[in-house]
């Protein structure tokens, strides 16, 4: 597991926290405009935890991703189970999108 994720989980997690979970692969065309959004929004930052968990992409997801979080995952080979890992040992927020 990530460090970053493992020093989030002994912080004290705000009641208010929103867990975003991306699942990806090879979306190098699509990625940053998706974390931009979310980096967009009016809702406050420290109250959003944005997760990606990438499936061995060969672009450069991964990479354009470490750019808006440090919370960037390897798992696969599936959705459902980068989706599962995403929300169940990384997620912290009380709401999961």
């Amino acid at each position: 597991m990530n460090s970053m994720a493992e020093t989030n989980r002994n912080e004290e997690i705000p009641p208010n926290l929103i867990s975003i979970v991306i699942t990806t692969k090879n979306e190098e065309k699509n990625i940053e405009h998706c974390l931009q959004s979310i980096q967009d929004q009016t809702y406050s930052k420290e109250l959003i935890e944005t997760i990606v968990v990438d499936n061995q992409s060969q672009d450069g997801t991964k990479e354009i991703a470490k750019q808006y979080t440090d919370l960037v995952f390897d798992k696969g080979p599936e959705r459902s189970a980068q989706r599962n890992f995403g929300i169940m040992t990384v997620a912290r927020g009380s709401n999961v999108l």
